[in-house]
């Protein structure tokens, strides 16, 4: 699970900041936050840059929906699909072909 949901930005804080106090280790801190080694110094980075602004917070940078011209384009395929479906002079199964009996 992602260290966001499982902390808040105030939670985290105390963990760098008693790290570099050396209250606690490298690997107590890993061990707290169950992300890797480079993640933590990544975050630990941001967080001595600028401890008051420091955040976890995540925000999505895609949109949760496709877009309306890709939506559009869907839809006519699917028409499209339903049309040919429908269509008695298209057979949907594959024609079986029975073995000859005179071998």
């Amino acid at each position: 699970m992602h260290l966001h949901k499982r902390f808040s930005n105030d939670q985290v804080k105390v963990i760098f900041g008693n790290h570099l106090k050396g209250l606690i280790s490298v690997k107590e801190a890993l061990q707290l936050l169950e992300i890797s080694r480079s993640q933590f110094f990544a975050l630990q980075k941001e967080y001595v840059e600028d401890p008051e602004r420091f955040s976890i917070s995540y925000v999505r940078h895609a949109p949760k929906r496709i877009g309306k011209t890709a939506e559009v384009k869907i839809q006519k395929e699917l028409i499209e699909n339903h049309k040919l479906v429908q269509n008695p002079k298209i057979p949907l199964l594959p024609i079986i072909i029975q073995p000859s009996m005179t071998t």
